[in-house]
Formats: C-alpha cells, sequence, structure tokens
C-alpha cells in the first residue's frame, strides 16, 4: 500500500527506485481484492488453447453444439437440456469446472490421453473468472480503433510526447519509473541501426558526443530518415512479411524473373515515404490503378511492381495434379495476404472455419476467388515513356508505306503475272524439245528414299525408323504435308498401323539410328530435307568422318522439312556416312529426312527441264525479269499457297468437327486482355503493313500481330479463361521469335521444365520459311475439364501473328492442305489481283497477304520507277532510324487482371471435392455480411478498396504494431502476424489505438511520420540499464518498457557493419543481386553453376541472391526466415554457429584483414589513435583505460608471434584485432 504524504519531498513506499512527492489530494489507500483475471489477456487465450478446437467457431468440429467463445452459448443450456457450462457467478454449479476439476478420465474435459489436464494454475483462473461474473468481451482486434487523450501522469516532467504519457501511466501504475536517460553516443548508434541500419560514422559520433541537445538529435533523426539507406533498412523488414526470395525453390530452385525489380520497388517505396493505404493499394491491384504512381525521374509505372509479391512464393515444377498445386500456391497468397496485412491467420480456414478467430471458411474462398482471377505476367514498362512516345511515328511510317504499296501494287499488269509465271513453269517443268541445248548437271543425288526395296543398303538399329521409308499414306494425318521430294522419306515418327509387336504405342516413343553406306566426298556441299524436333544429338543428321560427327543439323519443331546443307569443303576426298539419331521420347521425339544430293553449288535446286535463254527467245521475255521468277518458284518449300492448289485466298479451309475459339474478325481484342505496345488496341484493318528487311509487306486483316508498327515493340495478349473441352488446341501462326503458351490452373514452371507438360509453350519461328503461317498443335488430352488461358507472346525483337486458333478433338491441323502443284498464270493473276483488292478492303486473309508479300520481297512484277523506289529508300531509312531509338522495355514481375472467377469451397481443404461457389469478397467478419457482388475482372481494386475502408482497424494497428517492434525491440502486440486469439493481447491496447488513429487520420499513413514521432520520444530514448534491481523483478520481460530493450542485430546488419566499418562498402542503390558465394558445403540439385564473390561485391546484403535452396550460412546462423510464409518477427537465437560464424567464416576474417589494412593505410596516426579510431567505428564509444591497455598488449603480443616487435605496422596484428573487435557482443548487439 501506498500513502501519498502532502508538504514534503518523502513517499511511503516506493515507485521503482524513484521517490515522488505529490499533494495529498486522497485519503489513505485501502487495500483492495484482486481484480478478476482479464477475459482477453487471460481467459481467451487459455480457451483457445485448451477448449476451442472442439467448442470453437468452427461448427464442422463442434462438439456437443458448445460453443465456449461466446456467452450465449457458454452460459445457455447444453444439448439435451442439460446444466450451462457456466453459470455466472458460481463456479461450482459451472459444468464447466466440474469437468476441468474432474480426475475421472472418461469425464474429464480436456479429453485424456489426448489432451493434458488444465494445471492448478489454470483451473484457477477459470474459478475466478466466472466467479467475477464470467464477462466476455468481442476480440479484441475487431473493436473499432478507438483514441483517447492521454493519462495524466505523476511525473509530468518526463514525457516528450503522449507516447511517453501512456507508457509513463502503464509503469506508474505498476509502481515502476523509466530508466534514466542513455548516453549520447549509445543512442546515435541505436538510431543509426534502427533508421538505416548501419553503424553511425565516426566522426557523426564524435559530433553528436559533443553536442547532444534536443536540436541536434531531431536534425540526426532527419538526416538519417533522408539517407537512401533508410529505404535499404526497412525495405528489408519488409521483405520478411513478403517471403521475398529470388528462386522457386523445390527440386531445381529455377529462378523468380525480375524478382529484384520488386525489391527495388520497396526501397524506393520507403524512401519516398509513400503513404502506407497507398503502399497497401499498390501490392494489391497496383495494375488496375486508373492514375498510378510514377517514378519521378523514369517515369515508369512504379505501382505494378508492387503486384509482383503475389508471385514470390514456392513453386513445384511438374506437378501430378496442377489444380491441388494451383490450391497450394493460393493457399500461401492467402497466408501472406492475412498475415502481412491483416495480422490475421486467414489460411487456417482453408479446411474448415477458423477454430478460434470469426474467420469463415466462406471468407477463405471468397479471397480465393480474387487470386482465381490473376494472372502471373512479366510486365513490359516504359521508362521515361519513350516506348509510347515513338509510337505516332510509327503510325506515319505506316501509313507511309501504305500509300507506297497502293502506288506499288497499283501498277501491276495481271498480264504480265502470266505471261512470266507461265514462262517460269515451262523452265522449271516443260517438255525438253530435240533443239534444246543440254545443261550441265550441277547435283548428284545421292538418296530419295522411293519406297518398295527397304532402306537399301542403309543400317538400321532400334524401332524408330521401321523397315523402310514413310509415305503420306503411312505417317499420322496430323503431320500434314511433310514437304517431301517424291513419294518416300524417313520420318521416326512411327505412327503406322497397326503398330509391329512389341513397339510402343507412342509414336514419338521409339528410339534407335539409321546409318548410310561410306561414301566418298567428292562435291563441296551436301543438300539434305530435315524435319522434326530440334534436339541436338537426339534427334539429328550426323555427317561422320572416321566415324566422328563433323557436321549435324536438327528440325526446327516442325513437321514440314526445310532445305539444309553440309558445307564439307574440307574434307573432300574422306570417306564419309549419314547418321540420322533419334534418341529422343518426349515431346518433339523426331526426326526426318529426305533428297540427299551432292553438289558443288552453295545453293540448292531441282535442275531445269528447259533453258532460261530458249524460253526468252520464245516467249519474248526479259532475261533478267524471267530469271527472278524462276529463281522464285524453284524454292518450292517457299512458294506461297496461293499458288500452289485449288484452294482460293479467302478460304480458311477449316475442316469439319473443329471448333473456332478465335479468329480475330473483330475491331477489338474483346475478351482478351492486352499488356505492352506490340498488338495494339486490336487486330489488323485494312491496309495493314509491316516492314520487313527491305519492302514494306502487307498484313492480313483479322490479325493478332505484334510487329505491325514495328518488331522492337513488345507486348503480350492473353485470352480468357476456359475449360478444355477437346484434345488438341490448333494455332495458325506466323512469327519470328514469338511464342504462344497455354497456362493450365496458373501452372507456369513448364517455361523451365516441361516434364508433364510438354508443348504447352511453342517457338514460333517461320521466318526461315518465307514466313509462311503453319499450324502448331498442343496436345491437351490429359487436361481436359481444366481452366487454362492462351498467352501470345512477343518478348524480342521478332513479331508473332495469329489469325485462327481451333479446338479440335483430332490432332490434324483443323485445314486442307494444298494440293501441292502451282497453278497456271491466268489462275495466279487472279489471285493476285484478288488479293490486292482484299488489301485495300481489309478482308484480306494470310494466304493472300503471303502471296502479295512473296512478290513484294522478289520484286517480280514490273519494278518501280525510280522516283517512286527511293521514296521507299528514303521512307524505309527514316522507320529504322525511329524504330532503333526504341528501348527495350523494363521487364517487372507483376499480376495481370484475367477473367473473373468465384471459387468453390474445397470441402475439408480437397479441391476434387467441391462444395457450394462463393462469391468474392472480404472477411465477413470485418467488410460484413453484405458485400456488393464483383462482376468484372479479379476484382483486386475493390479487394483493395475493402480493405482499406476506414471501419477496418487492423490495418493501421498491424503497421504501427510492426515499426513499433522494430524500433523497440518487440511489438505492442507482441504476436505481430497474430491479432487472433491465439495471438498476444496488446500490453498497451489504449496506445496502440491511440498511435493507429494519428497514423491513419493525421499522419497521412506516413511510416515515416511515425518513425520520427517514435524515435524522438522519451521512452525510446531510455538506457538499456534497468533502473534498479527490483524493477527487473516487478517487469522481468520488460513488458511496461521501464528500460530499452538490449537487441541483437539481424544477419544483413552485422555483415553490413563489418563491410561499412573495414571500407568495403558499396554503397550503389539497387540492381540486379549479387550472386551467392557458395561454399563446399552447398550441394545439391540447382546448384549455381558458378559462386559469386565472397565479399558479395561489397553490396548491402538486401542485394545478395536470396536462393531459396541455397540461402547464405551466414543469414542462417543469425536466423534469417527461411522465405516460406509471412515473418513478422525474426527468431533471436544464442547458438553456438554464430560464435563460430564469427570465429571462423571466411568472409568475417577477410573483413579484419581488410579493416586492418585501412586502419593502417592512415600513416600519420599513432596505434593509439588507431585502436581508438577502430572502437570509435565497430561500437561508437571509445575505449576505457583497460580495454586500450589490453587492445595495444594484444596487438604487440601477436606482432612478436609473427616476428614483428614493433607491431606498429603488422597488418596480421592489427587484422587479428580487428577480428576480436567484430567477436565482441558489443558490436552485434545495439544497447
Amino acid at each position: 500500500m501506498m500513502v501519498f504524504m502532502g508538504g514534503s519531498r518523502q513517499v511511503v513506499g516506493r515507485l521503482g527506485r524513484w521517490g515522488l512527492l505529490v499533494a495529498a489530494v486522497a485519503p489513505a489507500l485501502t487495500v483492495r481484492a484482486a481484480p478478476p483475471p482479464d477475459f482477453d489477456r487471460v481467459i481467451r487465450p487459455l480457451l483457445a488453447r485448451r477448449c476451442l478446437v472442439c467448442h470453437g467457431f468452427d461448427a464442422s468440429t463442434r462438439e456437443a453444439g458448445l460453443r465456449l467463445d461466446e456467452r450465449v452459448s457458454a452460459t445457455g443450456p447444453t444439448r439435451g437440456g442439460g446444466p450451462p457450462a457456466i453459470v455466472p457467478g458460481d463456479p461450482d454449479a459451472s459444468l464447466l469446472v466440474q469437468r476441468v476439476e474432474s480426475v475421472d478420465p472418461s469425464f474429464r474435459m480436456p479429453p485424456a490421453p489426448e489432451h493434458d489436464a488444465l494445471t492448478p494454475e489454470e483451473v484457477t483462473l477459470v474459478r475466478d473468472w466466472i466467479a467475477a461474473g464470467a464477462s466476455y468481451t468481442p476480440p479484441w482486434a475487431w473493436q473499432p480503433i478507438r483514441r483517447r487523450p492521454a493519462p495524466a501522469t505523476l511525473d509530468a516532467s518526463w514525457p516528450r510526447d503522449d507516447v511517453d504519457r501512456w507508457i509513463l501511466a502503464a509503469l506508474e501504475t505498476r509502481e515502476l519509473a523509466p530508466a534514466s536517460p542513455a548516453d549520447p553516443a549509445v543512442l546515435v548508434r541505436r538510431l543509426s541501426f534502427d533508421l538505416i541500419g548501419l553503424p553511425p560514422a565516426p566522426e557523426t559520433v564524435a559530433e553528436f558526443i559533443a553536442t547532444p541537445s534536443e536540436a541536434a538529435y531531431r536534425a540526426e533523426v532527419d538526416r538519417l530518415l533522408a539517407s537512401p539507406h533508410y529505404g535499404e533498412r526497412w525495405a528489408r523488414h519488409w521483405l520478411d512479411l513478403v517471403r521475398y526470395a529470388e528462386t522457386h525453390g523445390h527440386e531445381f530452385d529455377y529462378p523468380i524473373k525480375y524478382a529484384w525489380q520488386y525489391r527495388d520497388y520497396v526501397v524506393r517505396a520507403f524512401n519516398a515515404d509513400v503513404p502506407y493505404d497507398d503502399l497497401l493499394r499498390e501490392h494489391i491491384a497496383g495494375d488496375l490503378l486508373e492514375r498510378p504512381r510514377r517514378h519521378p525521374e523514369s517515369g515508369f509505372n512504379e505501382s505494378i511492381i508492387a503486384t509482383g509479391f503475389w508471385h514470390l512464393g514456392q513453386g513445384t515444377h511438374a506437378p501430378v495434379d496442377v489444380r491441388a498445386d494451383e490450391a497450394e500456391r493460393v493457399a500461401n497468397q492467402i497466408d501472406v495476404f492475412g498475415k502481412a496485412f491483416l495480422g490475421l491467420t486467414v489460411a487456417c480456414a482453408r479446411c474448415h472455419d477458423h477454430k478460434f478467430d470469426p474467420i469463415t471458411t466462406a471468407d477463405y474462398y471468397g479471397l480465393a476467388g480474387f487470386l482465381q482471377g490473376t494472372r502471373r505476367q512479366e510486365a513490359f514498362l516504359d521508362p521515361g515513356g519513350r516506348i509510347a512516345a515513338s509510337l505516332p511515328a510509327l503510325r506515319m511510317h505506316a501509313r507511309t508505306r501504305r500509300a507506297w504499296l497502293n502506288e506499288q501494287m497499283a501498277a501491276w499488269e495481271p498480264a504480265e503475272v502470266t505471261h512470266y509465271l507461265d514462262a517460269a513453269i515451262e523452265v522449271r517443268s516443260g517438255v525438253p524439245l530435240a533443239t534444246d541445248r543440254a545443261a550441265t548437271p550441277t547435283f548428284v543425288l545421292f538418296e530419295d528414299f522411293d519406297p518398295g526395296s527397304g532402306y537399301d543398303g542403309w543400317t538400321t538399329e532400334g524401332t524408330a525408323f521401321g523397315d523402310g521409308p514413310q509415305t503420306a499414306a503411312t505417317i499420322r494425318a496430323y503431320q500434314g504435308d511433310v514437304g517431301a521430294h517424291g513419294v518416300g522419306f524417313v520420318n521416326s515418327h512411327q505412327g503406322r498401323r497397326p503398330p509391329p509387336e512389341g513397339v510402343p504405342a507412342n509414336p514419338d516413343g521409339h528410339v534407335g539410328s539409321l546409318t548410310s553406306p561410306p561414301f566418298r566426298i567428292e562435291h563441296r556441299f551436301i543438300h539434305f530435307l530435315i524435319g522434326g524436333g530440334d534436339h541436338a544429338e537426339r534427334t539429328c543428321v550426323n555427317l561422320l568422318v572416321d566415324d566422328a560427327v563433323v557436321r549435324t543439323a536438327t528440325g526446327r519443331r516442325s513437321n514440314r522439312m526445310h532445305r539444309a546443307r553440309f558445307d564439307v569443303r574440307e574434307h573432300i576426298g574422306a570417306t564419309a556416312r549419314i547418321e540420322v539419331v533419334d534418341q529422343e521420347t518426349g515431346g518433339w521425339g523426331h526426326v526426318a529426312l529426305d533428297h540427299i544430293v551432292f553438289s558443288d553449288e552453295p545453293a540448292w535446286r531441282s535442275p531445269d527441264t528447259r533453258p532460261i535463254a530458249t524460253v526468252v527467245a520464245e516467249r519474248n521475255c526479259s532475261p533478267t525479269r524471267l530469271a527472278r521468277w524462276v529463281r522464285a518458284i524453284a524454292d518450292d518449300g517457299r512458294r506461297p499457297a496461293a499458288l500452289v492448289g485449288d484452294r482460293e485466298p479467302g478460304d480458311p479451309g477449316v475442316l469439319p468437327g473443329a471448333e473456332m475459339f478465335e479468329d480475330f474478325s473483330a475491331n477489338t481484342y474483346d475478351g482478351w486482355f492486352v499488356t505492352g505496345v506490340a498488338f495494339g488496341a486490336g487486330p489488323t484493318t485494312a491496309g495493314a503493313t509491316r516492314a520487313s528487311e527491305s519492302f514494306p509487306v502487307p498484313i492480313a486483316a483479322g490479325v493478332a500481330h505484334s510487329g505491325h508498327l514495328a518488331s522492337q515493340l513488345q507486348g503480350a495478349l492473353r485470352s480468357a479463361t476456359f475449360e478444355l473441352t477437346h484434345d488438341f488446341i490448333h494455332y495458325h501462326a506466323a512469327g519470328r521469335g514469338g511464342r504462344v503458351r497455354l497456362v493450365i490452373d496458373g501452372y507456369f514452371l513448364d517455361e523451365y521444365n516441361p516434364l508433364l507438360f510438354p508443348g504447352m509453350t511453342l517457338s514460333v519461328d517461320t521466318a526461315a520459311r518465307g514466313r509462311r503461317y503453319q499450324w502448331l498443335r498442343q496436345d491437351v488430352s490429359r487436361y481436359r475439364g481444366h481452366r487454362a488461358h492462351i498467352e501470345l507472346l512477343d518478348e524480342g525483337d521478332g513479331f508473332l501473328a495469329v489469325d485462327a486458333i481451333v479446338l479440335s478433338a483430332s490432332e490434324a491441323a483443323p485445314s486442307r492442305p494444298p494440293d501441292g502443284s502451282l497453278v497456271d498464270g491466268a489462275t495466279a493473276a487472279r489471285r493476285v489481283t484478288e488479293s490486292r483488292d482484299a488489301w485495300a478492303a481489309g478482308t484480306l486473309d494470310a494466304a493472300g497477304a503471303e502471296l502479295l508479300s512473296w512478290l513484294l520481297e522478289r520484286n517480280l512484277p514490273s519494278p518501280p520507277a525510280a522516283a517512286h523506289d527511293r521514296r521507299r529508300t528514303e521512307s524505309r531509312a527514316a522507320f529504322v532510324k525511329t524504330s532503333e531509338a526504341i528501348p527495350t522495355p523494363m521487364r517487372v514481375l507483376a499480376s495481370a487482371d484475367g477473367t473473373g472467377e468465384d471459387e468453390y469451397v474445397f470441402v475439408r481443404g480437397r479441391h476434387a471435392d467441391a462444395g457450394p461457389i462463393v462469391p468474392r469478397r472480404f472477411l465477413a467478419s470485418i467488410g460484413g455480411d453484405t458485400q456488393p457482388l464483383i462482376t468484372e475482372g479479379s476484382g483486386r481494386a475493390e479487394l483493395a478498396t475493402r480493405l482499406l475502408d476506414p471501419s477496418n482497424p487492423f490495418v493501421a494497428r498491424v503497421i504501427v504494431n510492426r515499426v513499433w517492434q522494430h524500433l523497440f525491440g518487440v511489438g505492442l502486440v507482441p504476436t505481430p502476424d497474430d491479432f487472433g486469439a491465439l495471438g498476444t493481447v496488446p500490453t498497451h491496447p489504449e496506445l496502440l489505438d491511440e498511435l493507429a488513429g494519428w497514423f491513419r487520420d493525421e499522419a497521412g499513413w506516413s511510416i515515416k511520420r511515425l518513425v520520427r514521432r517514435l524515435v524522438t520520444t522519451a521512452t525510446y530514448r531510455q538506457s538499456s540499464v534497468p533502473p534498479d534491481a527490483e524493477a527487473a523483478e516487478r517487469d522481468p520481460a520488460n513488458d511496461w518498457l521501464h528500460h530499452a530493450r538490449r537487441r541483437r542485430l539481424e544477419g544483413e546488419a552485422i555483415r553490413d557493419a563489418m563491410l561499412a566499418v573495414s571500407g568495403g562498402l558499396d554503397r550503389t542503390l539497387g540492381g540486379p543481386p549479387v550472386p551467392i558465394h557458395l561454399t563446399e558445403f552447398m550441394t545439391g540439385r540447382g546448384r549455381p553453376g558458378q559462386s559469386g564473390p565472397l565479399d558479395g561485391a561489397g553490396r548491402r546484403s538486401i542485394y545478395q541472391e536470396v536462393r531459396r535452396n541455397f540461402l547464405a550460412p551466414m543469414m542462417l546462423a543469425f536466423d534469417a526466415p527461411v522465405p516460406d510464409s509471412t515473418i513478422g518477427r525474426r527468431t533471436v537465437s544464442n547458438v553456438p554457429a554464430q560464435a563460430l560464424m564469427l570465429l571462423n567464416d571466411p568472409f568475417v576474417i577477410a573483413r579484419a584483414r581488410a579493416w586492418a589494412v585501412r586502419e593502417l593505410a592512415e600513416r600519420d596516426r599513432t596505434p593509439e589513435q588507431r585502436l581508438e579510431r577502430m572502437y570509435m567505428t565497430a561500437l561508437a564509444r571509445r575505449p576505457s583505460v583497460s580495454e586500450r591497455a589490453a587492445g595495444l598488449a594484444f596487438i604487440r603480443a601477436r606482432a612478436e608471434e609473427n616476428g614483428s616487435p614493433d607491431g606498429t605496422e603488422d597488418v596480421d596484428a592489427w587484422a587479428a584485432f580487428a577480428h576480436v573487435l567484430f567477436n565482441v557482443k558489443e558490436f552485434i548487439f545495439v544497447r
């Protein structure tokens, strides 16, 4: 009991070690009974630990229909009309007390033997609580933020801020007093590490010690808050919340592309003091903001980068159940969202209602819907807006190209096309006349694989090549026209029906080889047709000389063979063999070969049947122009489809039974999602052109075309989400360096390993085949019923063009191939005229565009007038200048909006057991039960709005608590990621609400203002030495902050401090990560092929690569979290590995030596001055007399051991002393 006596400076009793004099304003205080146990602080956590698993919020596992987390159920009749579990005021009559006190195992609760009985102390708490009336209070964290006036304190002189008044009031209530102020040197070091994560410079310490005024302190606070290193320090705290890493982990630790751009975004955001509500809005829906925040100098979209945090989780390659993999990915995203932004374990409601908190399974799947409609992307940003600025000029160049083409094609004469094409056909295939002069043969046919006699002299091994050549009748229909020369050809895609006995049914499952008989190389070139897969050394054609491979070639992932050659001039006279190899059983695991020709000409073509000169004379042609026509049609692999066979331009030839998914016939990309600028706002229209290497070329209308303005533009086009209902997807596509990708259930790691997902990403490169559109196929039969979307990707200097996407039950290309023979001149002229007119009208199809381009690029019709051609040259030069100035877009990991999807409940968490569909919504206990329905897109923008609604008390409380924790060591809520029943209630709830309300309502969500306010309080500036022993006994955990906490630095700050004091710190901000330094003990799959530098290139730890499977040993030793989910409070351990790391780690030893070299470089310093500076640099204080003497003695002794009696310049001795300072506890702690 304390009695306050008036009129003197005397206190009967104690307030810690203080004596306070208070005027007598009340009679002597009487002894009062101990208050009943606090429900929030004591009883609710006890019930959560012991009872609520079976008697809590989750109805699915509730026993006996009894809820103990709410008063109505707990005090009402039990099931069947039995006595209530709790009778307020009467513990003995309460069934709860009877059950927990029972010694009968069949009656006791919690039930034996699965659970331990309550301890006597716990039983007493329950009894006392019931005896006092069993009051319930709603969960504290769900209550609105309530700001109250700061309390009056007995000592009015100590507080500098209302924060101090709340702290002091709590101390005084417990008869405690705050510690004395910290020493200025201690305070400036504490401040420096807390705000920028680096030790203060000795000059800063000395200046502050010399003038430790309030103004100087506040100036130092402002200087540190303005430092670019502030953002690095506080970004590292944030990265723990979003499980930041730069690889996906799992088996091979594949990289997370551009993850570092997110890390740099966070650094910039903290330095710019982006308001916290805006920071969260950017994280949740930064890609959807109408007015995104832009980089102040480069102008790129900052907001979208924040959404990359959704995709920083672990990834499993080749999941057997891809839907389950998606469910795990979404669960991790929800877990991070809930813990990081709300301080709630929302993911606990995945399989059932939360056991302890008012979070239902419907809440969980309501959130899951937001993520189902969210796609992962590698977004294209526009630094400086230079890409957008180039678009008007590019559109002007497109108009110029169109005008030039109009003039060019208007001059074409159909009769001229007829005349020269018929003449060229006569040269190529006319019947020779007796008067024709015989041409000198330019080639020798080695093998044409005509069927009927097997492989005649060739040797086979395995089953890949069968008993003989294939024909169009023996291959699978879906292989289409393979471009064979004649009837027979080699093709290891063994789809012959029926397969030979014992042969695998998978056509690409065969392996083997086919080897020619030996021959002597007598010509300079070997020409041949090759097709199939592009697996080097596994699906290839080899030239063997002395049994060694001297030349090799592969297909291009195309069933249609292309012309290839070996240059064998250096091997003339040698004996050789040709070997065809198929050792691949996966996608494109076959090889095709035909028409092997030996020639002395580098360019191959079959022989003309009649001399050009003779036909020139007969048909009155220009020799030069006829020669161009002959060369053009001789290249049969590049003939336009409109000149081959009976299919007219405009006839897509889609076979019955195929379903058109998309033909891009609309003027907009309705239902598709566009990112980047390459594909434009819609498909191509009338008069579209593309700038080729020399001539402008027409583009068909109704094409998703990324190169219509310039090949340097990049972008992506994504379809709506759809259900896979057919076995095959076919794409009619052309391009150079483009990709077509099918994303199934959000799975994306097939980019690194296509196992179980072969062919889901298709490379499109038809440029080498005359830019002809080709049908590309994906076999999705094993994924029928799954959800997917299509991505058309142009991520380089090429282009991608797609004019049809077809769903089919057949693996065959969904269109009729042309019959293969050239049309006559009159038909060709008509098709040329029709295609030209269709281009102007906006109805030109791919076949017509191919025909016009073929004519233009070969300069086949009448050449333009010189002035016309000069304009083309000039406009081409201007276009090249514009296009080459287009910068490469900045790529970042980000989210993209997709089709809105509401998720169904996974009953008991099993995705195959579908429950009711839950509309997308925020947590009902926060956002209400009647939230508006979301009708468009993912809904993440609405989620951000609901999260940041002023009625939500969690957001402000959680971030204020996190900031408090980083400055004071422990949060006001010690469990920063769990504000629920299993968490710990706040020590100072009124202070938490005051700070949260001020932060939200007055500080503009400014984290820097919050930090500034907290570090300028008297509470922050306390000494870490308790005021007396009694204070430590009364507040052993320092919950009431009667002194500052000593805090061990994180591994990153320890490493950075070593770099800083040794002069090796590179203070550059941002950029790609420094590769992790690998020790010999860091082994396993996914291990990088090359180690990074030991010192991490001198960069701060935040810039060191974070590889999930190869985390830095020093960081792990000092409790850096494994980046699996949100970690708001790191473990602080004290284990031998830390001491061993500081003693033996090569980095530590190297930094100690570098520090010694740095100090010895200052020749004008005495040993005493060096030693003092090292203390100031490392510990922000001068050594004591005994420390100085011991340090100098140590250096002299080590120098003598090294044979250097003087010791003043002995690097090894000073390095040893530096190493000692690194191992002093004070170096790795903040006092």
